[in-house]
């Protein structure tokens, strides 16, 4: 089981960027089916951003918090 320190992307992450692409895939469809939310992960704000959302499971939790609509 994934702790919030378990690296997904980047250096010694668990993931290739083709993981990374299937793991944000499933989470958007997921989160679809069972919370009702239409948001996308992989958006020019998440790619463009300074220190990736993507590193670990806490920060990619994080933005999924951040980018969910109140």
């Amino acid at each position: 089981m994934p702790l919030p320190k378990t690296k997904l992307f980047g250096v010694n992450g668990n993931l290739d960027s083709f993981g990374v692409v299937n793991l944000l895939s499933e989470l958007e469809d997921k989160l679809s089916e069972q919370c009702g939310l239409e948001i996308a992960l992989a958006d020019e704000k998440a790619m463009s951003a300074t220190t990736s959302p993507f590193r670990n499971v806490q920060s990619l939790a994080s933005y999924i918090e951040a980018v969910t609509p109140a």
